[in-house]
């Protein structure tokens, strides 16, 4: 059985669990953010994103990803695309190695629906 619903399920490092936006009773539109707090400050390279693999819901397309130091000021983003349609892993490394506590990542559309569902984003030192 799949856990739903937590932002922790997506930084657990358990692929069947997953994070996923609401869906009931009604769907909140795009965008949708997931913000890591990271216990001090570290320095990324990039991250990689699993998505959901059991069913193709919650597929993000376009994104961005932001690093700052107090989970309120962000700046401009890090990094942003567009995913392709599908279950594969995405990895992702950024232009310059970023400093910070915090990681917001941003999905800004979906593939097919209005949801995001991650089962696990990592990020790369």
């Amino acid at each position: 059985r799949t856990a739903r619903g937590r932002p922790g399920h997506a930084i657990d490092g358990e692929t069947e669990t997953i994070w996923h936006t609401q869906w009931e009773p009604q769907p909140k539109p795009y965008p949708h953010e997931l913000v890591i707090r990271f216990a001090e400050r570290a320095t990324f390279s990039g991250f990689r994103l699993l998505p959901r693999q059991d069913i193709a819901n919650g597929q993000i397309r376009a994104w961005e990803v932001y690093v700052g130091d107090d989970g309120r000021t962000w700046g401009e983003p890090v990094a942003k695309g567009r995913f392709p349609e599908g279950q594969d892993v995405h990895e992702v490394h950024f232009k310059a190695p970023v400093s910070g506590q915090f990681l917001r990542f941003v999905g800004l559309d979906g593939q097919r629906d209005p949801f995001c569902a991650v089962a696990e984003l990592e990020v790369l030192p």
